[in-house]
């Protein structure tokens, strides 16, 4: 909240919500709600990878940014802007 961030939801088919929601108080999501102004891809699970460009749009409000911090959809995301370490 101090970056004027109002909502975030967390998802990770592999970790556990109750450990997550303990230890730093986000209760997760099972799925995407909405429209997002940013998605962030912090893990490089198998489940991610095989995402496409097509299924984030569903969820990408208009000047979506994408951050993908592992490059695992560089040169395969373009119609966002594209953040990567």
């Amino acid at each position: 909240h101090s970056f004027g961030v109002l909502n975030v939801d967390v998802i990770d088919a592999f970790a556990d919500a109750h450990e997550v929601h303990e230890e730093y108080g986000i209760t997760m999501a099972t799925e995407p709600t909405g429209l997002y102004d940013a998605i962030l891809v912090a893990v490089s699970h198998q489940q991610y990878v095989g995402l496409t460009e097509e299924w984030f749009k569903k969820y990408a409000a208009s000047g979506c940014v994408f951050v993908d911090v592992k490059g695992i959809f560089k040169n395969k995301v373009n119609s966002f802007t594209y953040w990567s370490l």
